[in-house]
């Protein structure tokens, strides 16, 4: 019985519908049309009296048509709520997408910049091997790309410095041989450029 409530419910709707297209060809947008109850009921055959637009607000939100003190059958009432569902679903799964496609530019993003760091650091060691870049210039006003670059890293780069001069230099200055650029105090930062300026006497 409740399928046969269900089945004459969307049955009704439908017809409902086809009422609503013959009445827009209506001159009046006020006048009231007779749409029949959506309950489902094998006994109901009452009639609601709707304008157009009254029908239309209705039909859009997901609600029924109902005569008065009538109600959806449990069946229709899972078929609401089972379309609700889906549509929730639909909704999460293109939430979902879209939080992965962002996640996916953010990565491409991030990549592309350490990517960009990574050549403009290798230009910047090539330039301190050919003497047209200062090692103290860089160190007093470090660029972008050298900022997180280890300070041995770029000592090595320098002509005549190799890893003991290099050693010799941190551990005068008080820097350990791991640490960043942008990471050094100001007075590890101003102690290993005068050691620098001075280094021809180490």
């Amino acid at each position: 019985m409740r399928k046969d409530q269900a089945f004459k419910s969307l049955a009704l709707t439908e017809v409902n519908t086809h009422i609503l297209e013959a009445a827009r060809e209506s001159v009046s947008q006020e006048q009231e049309w007779e749409f029949f109850c959506e309950c489902g009921r094998p006994d109901c055959h009452e009639h609601v009296e709707l304008t157009l637009d009254a029908y239309i607000a209705l039909h859009d939100g997901g609600r029924a048509v109902l005569a008065k003190g009538h109600r959806l059958s449990q069946v229709e009432r899972a078929h609401g709520l089972q379309a609700d569902a889906e549509a929730l679903r639909r909704q999460a799964q293109h939430q979902l997408q879209r939080a992965l496609s962002l996640q996916r530019d953010r990565r491409m993003t991030a990549l592309t910049k350490a990517n960009e760091v990574r050549v403009a650091r290798a230009r910047l060691k090539q330039q301190l091997r050919e003497g047209d870049a200062s090692i103290e210039q860089i160190l007093a006003t470090p660029p972008e790309c050298a900022s997180t670059a280890k300070v041995l890293d770029l000592l090595l780069a320098v002509p005549n410095i190799g890893p003991v001069r290099a050693g010799r230099l941190l551990t005068t200055a008080g820097v350990k041989p791991t640490k960043a650029i942008a990471m050094l105090t100001e007075r590890q930062r101003a102690h290993l450029i005068e050691l620098l300026r001075s280094r021809t006497r180490l």
